[in-house]
């Protein structure tokens, strides 16, 4: 995210970066040093107030002195007149700034002698200080009273004079509340604080600026200043605020038990004055660096960002094909040093794009070229695979009428030796059909046609149909063959029983083929991985072997040991070739260990799925016994059978006919439709490549004519052998596919399929 934004963008974010933490910083440091004036003042007014209850205390007593000096005096001199004593006490008073009064009062508290002549002969027996002395103090402080003249608040400290224990009077000095509080309010006061005195009651004596604030009235709350220092607690505000002071300010509360209690309050203002002016500094040095970087940032813009700007808008018109624009960005310094090599690139550029066009319209005409030869390889391909197709057509006609013939004259009444001809020309035909199929085979392998399977299938069955298939040259060649099957190898599995047996019976055909004496061993297990089961096949044979220098290439297509080998035994060459390919498709893989003189050992593998259906191999049926003379029952079925070869039409008709099945034939697909249309048949056996007509269009049109109800099964027969040749017939309507050779099994199963005969 950081790398997208632009160059001022991340200025201003790394100056933040920088600012905020320092600002920050200040502003913390700033307010500790705040916290650390305001408890310092506060630890000052309380050494202040502690100072200022010391002194009081002081004074008290040097009252108290005074107080007892006078006293002896009096009594001293008992031959003084009342106006003498009076004299004496105002002289007294003319040296004195805070006591009010000075009175002399006989035992039973009257005035005897006074400063002021209003208190002569007073009765003061009803004060505490009086009732105090009376009870046997030396001396005593009242709490604070109002004067009965003045209405003054006032302070009476007595002292009783005693002789041999007998109290002779009491001398009591009047103190003034006003006069003591501007005495001590010279204590290092700051400009601004408040000082009160405060009496047990709450009533604020004095303060200092208001000093002739003495009224009752003037009562603290329970929620203000000096309320908890009158019950002793020495108190500390930090802060605190009243509706009669503009600034907010720091108190302490301090008992003194002779008054009740004093307190000092500062102001913000006053107090944290230099903290004040170094907050001002501060901020005046953050603003000049603020400014500063404000500056800079736009000095960076002016002469990078810009210049930079301007390289990548000239970068953009490039890009946009626009190779004429260059930056000229003028200039001594690093931008301008890269915007000349940037220039330079872009003449570089230029060329280089020159060139491009050039090597492109060459690269245009190489591709055309290609697609040239593309098209030309695809028709050339498509002509092979055609070619393939209708050579294997032409082939398998032929075979067809051959091999059926063969079929049908087998079971007529033959010498052996008649019967051996016809044993070696079937196998001769077998041999030429097996060589197609393995062109086909091939031919579909290399285009990517050909499809493995997954159906279900039960593997010995398909390794004892396999061994069957072979036995006959075995047996002719006097070999012995083994099987070693693992005991608890899984039979019922899922994959391609037909591919599998393909690449059985070739291994184990050649195995035959070059093996003159011994035997044959076939080994087959099972292991599983991952949920799958992976079956492992090895062919071992005593044969002639397969020398080194030929033995990496045996797989190859067109390929066998030597020349010789090729003119002794017959084949193509493809059959190892598909068997590799056909091993891969089906996940597995295939190999030969061989020696020369001494046989060889094929093995594969292919990875299957286990079924789990539980199959009795006993109890599985056929669909029919091929080694069975049979027969359909003496139903009389009607067949269309529809091939415009008369041989191939003669080997279909004995096949069904000789089964007592009444059979319709039609040359082409035109003649199909007209017998359709005046008969009902229960099934029709369609040739697919016909003339007139072919066999595709022919079964839609006969589709289109049937009733939602009426479906009379259509079974093709073929001689292509692709296997998107069986897709291409169920798109056309037919319900089922036999290829060319065919033999009179499969009639028999389609028949026994669709139209349910049992087989007798």
């Amino acid at each position: 995210m950081f790398r997208r934004l632009s160059i001022k963008a991340k200025l201003i974010i790394i100056y933040l970066s920088v600012l905020i933490p320092i600002s920050l910083f200040g502003f913390i440091s700033i307010r500790e040093n705040f916290d650390r004036s305001i408890e310092s003042e506060l630890q000052a007014k309380i050494e202040l107030a502690h100072s200022i209850s010391v002194s009081l205390t002081n004074y008290i007593e040097e009252i108290w002195i005074r107080e007892q000096d006078v006293s002896t005096y009096i009594v001293s001199n008992p031959n003084l007149s009342s106006d003498q004593i009076n004299q004496y006490l105002m002289e007294l008073m003319k040296h004195q700034d805070v006591i009010q009064t000075i009175t002399w009062l006989n035992p039973e508290g009257c005035v005897l002698n006074s400063s002021r002549k209003e208190m002569l002969n007073l009765s003061l027996n009803h004060r505490d200080y009086v009732k105090a002395i009376q009870d046997g103090k030396d001396k005593y402080v009242s709490s604070m009273v109002f004067s009965v003249i003045s209405g003054k608040p006032i302070l009476p400290v007595a002292v009783g004079i005693r002789k041999n224990g007998e109290l002779k009077g009491i001398m009591l000095m009047i103190i003034n509340i006003q006069e003591l509080g501007k005495k001590f309010t010279g204590f290092n006061l700051n400009e601004g604080d408040l000082f009160q005195f405060i009496d047990s009651s709450g009533t604020i004596l004095y303060q200092n600026n208001k000093p002739d604030i003495y009224s009752s009235e003037y009562k603290i709350s329970k929620n203000e200043p000096g309320w908890k220092a009158l019950y002793g607690e020495i108190v500390k505000t930090k802060k605190i605020s009243s509706e009669n002071s503009e600034t907010p300010r720091m108190c302490v509360e301090y008992p003194i038990e002779a008054i009740g209690c004093i307190t000092i309050s500062s102001r913000y203002d006053v107090v944290l004055k230099d903290d004040y002016i170094n907050l001002k500094i501060w901020a005046i040095a953050l603003l000049i660096v603020v400014a500063f970087s404000i500056a800079i940032t736009f000095y960076l813009d002016s002469y990078i960002r810009r210049p930079l700007a301007k390289l990548r808008h000239t970068a953009d018109i490039l890009s946009e094909g626009d190779f004429t624009a260059r930056a000229n960005i003028l200039g001594n310094d690093e931008i301008a040093a890269t915007s000349v090599v940037f220039d330079n690139m872009a003449d570089e550029l230029c060329i280089m794009i020159s060139d491009l066009k050039m090597r492109e319209q060459e690269l245009e005409k190489s591709n055309l070229a290609l697609q040239e030869a593309k098209v030309e390889a695809e028709e050339a391909n498509l002509a092979k695979s055609k070619f393939l197709a209708n050579m294997s057509h032409e082939i398998r006609t032929p075979l067809n009428g051959m091999l059926g013939f063969l079929d049908i004259l087998s079971r007529t009444d033959l010498s052996s030796n008649q019967l051996n001809y016809i044993a070696k020309i079937k196998l001769t035909s077998n041999m030429l059909l097996g060589t197609i199929n393995d062109i086909l085979d091939y031919s579909k392998i290399q285009s990517g046609k050909l499809r493995i399977e997954e159906i279900p299938f039960n593997l010995i069955d398909l390794i004892e149909e396999t061994l069957l298939l072979i036995s006959y040259n075995v047996e002719e060649k006097g070999l012995i063959i083994n099987k070693y099957i693992q005991e608890d190898i899984p039979v019922m599995l899922t994959g391609d029983p037909f591919r599998l047996k393909q690449v059985l019976i070739n291994i184990l055909t050649n195995a035959v083929k070059f093996t003159e004496d011994g035997s044959i061993d076939l080994y087959v297990s099972a292991q599983r991985t991952n949920g799958k089961i992976i079956i492992n096949f090895s062919i071992k044979d005593t044969g002639c072997g397969i020398s080194k220098k030929n033995l990496e290439a045996i797989f190859e297509p067109f390929t066998q040991d030597n020349d010789n080998i090729s003119r002794h035994y017959s084949g193509s060459g493809l059959g190892l070739s598909i068997c590799n390919e056909l091993v891969k498709m089906m996940g597995g893989n295939i190999g030969v260990e061989s020696e020369l003189g001494k046989g060889s050992t094929f093995y594969f593998s292919i990875n299957v799925s286990n079924n789990q259906l539980n199959y009795d191999r006993k109890g599985i049926e056929k669909d029919y016994d091929a080694d069975d003379t049979n027969h359909f029952s003496e139903n009389q079925y009607k067949i269309l059978l529809v091939e415009d070869n008369e041989i191939n039409v003669m080997v279909a008709q004995e096949f069904l006919i000789l089964n007592n099945v009444s059979c319709d034939v039609a040359e082409n697909g035109l003649i199909a439709l007209e017998y359709f249309d005046r008969n009902s048949y229960d099934i029709i056996f369609m040739d697919c490549q016909m003339p007139v007509m072919d066999g595709y269009m022919a079964t839609k049109e006969i589709r289109k004519k049937e009733t939602g109800i009426n479906h009379t099964p259509i079974v093709a027969i073929t001689a292509f052998a692709f296997s998107d040749e069986k897709d291409k017939c169920i798109d056309a309507g037919m319900d089922d596919y036999i290829s060319k050779p065919f033999t009179r099994d499969d009639f028999h199963r389609i028949c026994q399929k669709y139209l349910n005969i049992n087989i007798k």
